[in-house]
This record gives C-alpha cells, sequence and structure tokens, in this order.
C-alpha cells in the first residue's frame, strides 16, 4: 500500500543552506533512494541529496569484492541516471550478495526505465522477473502494487512466463557480461572496464573469464569478435 512520507531534506552545500520539509509518495518495501528519486523527479529537480548518496555509494565499492556494496554503487547510478541496463547489472549483484528484495527493486526500477524507452520486451522481461522475486518472497502487495502500474502499459505476467536463461552462447550472458563484452569490443582494459561499471578489478576478470567460457572462446579477441557481431546484426 502507498502512504505519505515525511521527509526533511538538507538543501544547499556544506556552506549554506537550510532544511526543507517534503511530502512524498512511498510505497512498502522501498528504500531510501528510491523515495529520494520520486522526491527529485516531482518536487525537487535541482535536488542534490541523490547525487550525494550515489557518491558515497561509489566510494564504498571502490575496489571492494563485496557483492552489495557494489550493487548499491550501481543501483544508485541507474537510478540517478535513469539506465536500465545498469539496474539490471545492480539487480544481478544483489542476487550475488543474497539480497532478494534490493534485486527485485532494481528489477522494478529497470522495467519502469524500459517502458520509458518504449523496449516492452525487456521491460515485460525484467518486470516478469520482478514479480517472481516478489512472489517467492511472499510480497503480496508489491506484487499487487507492481501488476496494477504495467497493466496500465499492456505488459502481464503470463501463467508460464519464467525466463529460462540459455547455458552457453552470446544468450547465457548475464547484462553485465554484456555490458564487459561490449567494452572489450571497445578495446578498453579490465581497469577501464572496471572504472566504468564501478566494479573492482578482480570482479571484471571473474566476469571476463565467464564470458570466455560462455562463448568458447579463448582470447578477448574473440570476445570483440562476437559483441561486434550482435552490434551489427539486424534487430
Amino acid at each position: 500500500m502507498g502512504y505519505k512520507a515525511a521527509l526533511r531534506v538538507w538543501r544547499g552545500d556544506a556552506g549554506a543552506g537550510a532544511l526543507e520539509d517534503y511530502q512524498v509518495e512511498a510505497n512498502e518495501g522501498e528504500v531510501v533512494l528510491d523515495v529520494l528519486h520520486r522526491l527529485q523527479a516531482t518536487q525537487a529537480g535541482d535536488l542534490s541529496t541523490a547525487q550525494t548518496l550515489t557518491g558515497h555509494a561509489t566510494t564504498l565499492a571502490a575496489e571492494s569484492d563485496v557483492p552489495h556494496r557494489q550493487a548499491n554503487a550501481l543501483y544508485c547510478r541507474g537510478l540517478l541516471d535513469r539506465d536500465a541496463t545498469g539496474l539490471l547489472a545492480a539487480a544481478e549483484r544483489y542476487d550475488d550478495a543474497g539480497r532478494p528484495l534490493l534485486r527485485a527493486k532494481a528489477l522494478e526500477a529497470a522495467a519502469g526505465h524500459f517502458v520509458d524507452a518504449d523496449d516492452r520486451g525487456q521491460a515485460r522481461m525484467a518486470f516478469t522477473s520482478a514479480v517472481e522475486v516478489y512472489t517467492s518472497l511472499g510480497a503480496a502487495a508489491d506484487v499487487a502494487r507492481l501488476q496494477a502500474a504495467f497493466r496500465a502499459h499492456g505488459i502481464r505476467r503470463g501463467p508460464h512466463a519464467k525466463h529460462r536463461r540459455a547455458r552457453s552462447g552470446w544468450d547465457s550472458l548475464t547484462a553485465t557480461e554484456i555490458k564487459i563484452a561490449g567494452y572489450v569490443e571497445e578495446g578498453l582494459s579490465n581497469p577501464e572496464i572496471a572504472a566504468k561499471l564501478l566494479l573492482s578489478r578482480r570482479t571484471v576478470a571473474t566476469h571476463v573469464s565467464h564470458i570466455l567460457k560462455k562463448l568458447d572462446v579463448s582470447s578477448r579477441t574473440d570476445i570483440a569478435r562476437e559483441a561486434a557481431l550482435r552490434t551489427i546484426a539486424p534487430k
């Protein structure tokens, strides 16, 4: 069920500013950044709090192998930039960290931004995954809320909608692995990729190893070739 949350937010910088009171719509199970993001979008377009939280999360994630810290940074950045693919990457890291509720929140946010981008196929997949996670948690209110919200966009969960990921080949790559493969195609090194994705170098190296195995190839050049084939393929 939705409710009105009362927030007192510092508006200004370290030198000058003031606390201001806001009333913003919130839903059960949301994290603070969700509510701040909604506040930023609806009432305070120049609000700096969301940027500040994203900066803190990014600092904590830097050179960290702790999945939930990496996930938090990706989630904050994805919300701030309205980056659906980045939010899918956050959902993956929340899954690695054993944080199913936050994974569902990231999937839900990704689905919303895919709708905004008119990518209904990706929106439906993210929506379906979010519903499945909420269902597994017994979060009936979140399932009902999510289904009602996406029904307005003509997106519904079918009776056999569970998506099964391929075990090998390009279709077996996760959203994060696809992004990394794209950066490999661009010629970026692991440290450069790590900086872009807010991941540790070790985590990127592990992802590259997984990509090589899934594609059954032996070099970064092979990864780049496979990624290029997908880039030029007709959509």
